[in-house]
């Protein structure tokens, strides 16, 4: 997947979950994220950084801590995005005891 194509899967995605395309749609904000995962694209890290947020609250889906750490344990582990998305997640495994 191409740099730009990642990207724009990445604020796509934002926009549905958030609702900011006029329709909020969770389930595809979810594959969307996932997806970028799975392919390991360039916005991998973000994507994961930013499932790993949802999890833990379980606003949108069952509440999963031990999931939440997956996701985040990926930023660390492949911080090609940068210093600033590893040291997030990083925060976010300190703050859930991991």
């Amino acid at each position: 997947m191409p740099r730009g194509d990642s990207t724009g899967s990445l604020y796509y995605a934002d926009y549905l979950l958030d609702g900011r395309a006029g329709t909020q749609d969770v389930d595809q904000a979810l594959e969307l994220y996932q997806n970028l995962v799975d392919t390991k694209a360039h916005d991998e890290v973000s994507a994961a950084l930013k499932l790993g947020d949802i999890y833990p609250q379980g606003t949108y889906v069952t509440k999963d801590v031990q999931k939440a750490k997956q996701y985040y344990q990926i930023a660390p582990d492949d911080s090609k995005e940068g210093s600033d998305t590893a040291a997030q997640a990083q925060e976010a495994l300190d703050a859930l005891g991991a």
